[in-house]
């Protein structure tokens, strides 16, 4: 499952990507859509993207599949996102003159 696709000529994380959103793969330039998180059989499954024109679901490119750190981004965003609702949360924003993975206000 991808978790990054271009969206606007840039590089998005599914976190970041708005509802309507034409997302395309950065591997095969196939559309992509997002998934929102959800449980599965008990387990947490982040926000995603995916192909919806691919009989398995997504092609087997190395962009597909983004790099472990941003994935694990995503998870504790969308987490975060679902647990705390009142907060705003981002990916990779500038707090008090460091760099925060996902900070939450």
């Amino acid at each position: 499952m991808p978790f990054t696709a271009i969206i606007d000529r840039e590089l998005t994380s599914a976190h970041q990507a708005e509802e309507g959103d034409f997302a395309e793969c950065p591997t095969c330039g196939e559309e992509l859509r997002i998934r929102e998180s959800h449980l599965r059989a008990g387990v947490f499954v982040a926000r995603h993207f995916w192909h919806p024109t691919s009989p398995l679901g997504g092609c087997s490119g190395p962009g597909s599949v983004s790099a472990e750190h941003r994935r694990m981004k995503s998870i504790a965003a969308s987490k975060a996102e679902s647990l705390f609702t009142d907060a705003a949360i981002s990916i990779e924003t500038t707090v008090a003159n460091h760099r925060a993975d996902v900070p939450y206000i």
